[in-house]
């Protein structure tokens, strides 16, 4: 008589959990390093200055409009505003936070400017870090690698008992004993302090299963230790 052959759906959920939580954790590693990669320099490829004069003369207002290759997290720069002699008026020190263009503006007494000049200081002191994917991705390395940590305790093993194939798997949160495919005994909890324990009898033999708090398996037949069977190695 063929022996019926069973489908080992703990074994294929073990696996998936390792494979997804590991590729996640790895994911979200890259990630979190890439959010300190700075996007390349920072450098001004836009700008665009005009003077604004009062009604009496008094003053004259002079701004300029600087745009930077794309958007900083922090930057710094400075722009220095000269007259129609060349001569240094004021500078202006700007701040970009999250944002890529920024309007600068001097005003200068006295006089009343028909033209200006600037000079912008290529020196842009700038936080590369981008805070967004920093957090994202540091939330999720933490749950995939507590996940992934947690699947790599998923425990499954296989033994023969009287001729019947008995099941054992310790997982998340069901625990169970099968004997040929019917599921015999089982306990479900996410979190135990003292090692599960499950017993089933086939007939002259009594089998109990320990699994520690770690999910670590043990089966004793008739009060005697058991080793998984060989078909562990074909099914892992």
């Amino acid at each position: 008589m063929e022996k019926k052959k069973f489908d080992y759906k703990e074994n294929l959920f073990i696996l998936i959990n390792r494979v997804v939580f590991g590729v996640l954790f790895l994911v979200s590693l890259f990630l979190l390093i890439f959010s300190f990669y700075p996007f390349g320099n920072y450098k001004v490829v836009d700008d665009s200055g005009k003077i604004i004069s009062n009604s009496t003369g008094e003053y004259s207002t002079a701004k300029i409009t600087v745009t930077l290759n794309h958007k900083a997290n922090d930057a710094y720069i400075t722009i220095k505003f000269y007259g129609e002699d060349g001569k240094y008026v004021d500078d202006s020190f700007e701040h970009f936070f999250f944002n890529g263009k920024k309007t600068a503006s001097v005003d200068v007494y006295g006089v009343s400017l028909k033209a200006v000049s600037y000079s912008i200081d290529p020196a842009i002191d700038a936080d590369n870090t981008n805070y967004a994917l920093l957090l994202v991705s540091v939330f999720v390395l933490l749950i995939s690698l507590t996940f992934f940590l947690c699947s790599l305790m998923l425990n499954f093993k296989i033994y023969s008992v009287d001729g019947k194939e008995v099941v054992v798997y310790a997982g998340f949160y069901n625990h169970y004993i099968k004997v040929d495919g019917e599921t015999v005994d089982e306990h479900k909890t996410l979190t135990s302090f003292v090692p599960i324990v499950l017993s089933t009898t086939l007939g002259e033999s009594k089998i109990s299963v320990s699994i520690s708090t770690m999910n670590r398996i043990t089966v004793k037949v008739n009060d005697k230790m058991i080793r998984p069977s060989p078909k562990m190695k074909e099914n892992n």
